[in-house]
């Protein structure tokens, strides 16, 4: 099988979502009311745990050495803005 492009949820402020091994992380959106990250998977691969911040504007940003810069997403017609990061 080749590889697919998935969609994975993420909820709260910290986030460990399930994911095959080596998945490529392409951004991070809001649908239907709910941050989503899509990634390229092969989903013959073995699940990993990868772990995700969400960091509101005007909230302290700790450890940014170990984040990677995923996206920004917007809620609540723009009034919520969000900044999805990865922890390395």
């Amino acid at each position: 099988m080749t590889k697919a492009i998935w969609k994975f949820p993420v909820d709260g402020n910290s986030a460990s979502i399930e994911m095959p091994r080596g998945s490529e992380v392409l951004c991070a959106k809001v649908q239907h009311e709910r941050i989503y990250i899509w990634a390229i998977c092969d989903p013959k691969e073995d699940l990993e745990g990868r772990s995700f911040e969400i960091i509101p504007t005007g909230a302290p940003l700790y450890q940014e050495e170990t984040l990677k810069y995923i996206d920004t997403v917007m809620q609540a017609g723009g009034s919520l803005v969000f900044h999805i990061f990865e922890q390395l």
